[in-house]
């Protein structure tokens, strides 16, 4: 079974980054993932991330990194941050959830 579609999202003006990819993350995988035992905080320093794209100096900044089973992506273009996420495990219900390659 191949990894599910991509999702965009734009992070609101009223919104917090980490705010943004928690909803982000949660919409890819169809689910609130404020309950997981993954953490964002284990997968990235989520200040430093708000640092590199604050508005004032994040344009043309890109990273990516892999959190809640989905891969993230995340482009400030110079007016708004946004984020793909692709979730990287199997919608089989028989499947162990293991993460499959893209």
């Amino acid at each position: 079974m191949s990894p599910k579609s991509r999702t965009q999202y734009t992070v609101g003006e009223s919104e917090t980054l980490s705010v943004g990819l928690i909803n982000a993350i949660s919409e890819a995988k169809g689910r609130d993932v404020t309950h997981d035992s993954s953490v964002l905080h284990d997968a990235i320093d989520v200040e430093a991330l708000n640092a590199l794209f604050s508005h004032n100096e994040g344009a043309g900044v890109r990273t990516s990194f892999v959190t809640h089973g989905a891969r993230v992506e995340l482009h400030h273009d110079g007016n708004e941050v946004k984020i793909t996420v692709q979730d990287l495990e199997t919608d089989d219900p028989t499947s162990s959830g293991t993460p499959v390659s893209p």
